[in-house]
């Protein structure tokens, strides 16, 4: 009964430390994925540009 029972609290706290984690690190990555877009977005215009050209 009591390892079901530890068992349960281990998987209860591992799962929020993962959810929590994963939120901080999204939070901390979000810029990161913003400026790569931005980046891409303007290498594709160069290069259409460069196509017209």
């Amino acid at each position: 009964m009591a390892s079901e029972l530890m068992s349960q609290v281990v998987g209860i706290l591992a799962g929020g430390l993962t959810a929590i984690f994963v939120f901080k690190s999204y939070e901390l990555l979000k810029p990161l994925f913003k400026k790569e877009e931005s980046e891409e977005s303007e290498e594709n215009t160069s290069k259409t540009l460069k196509c017209s050209n």
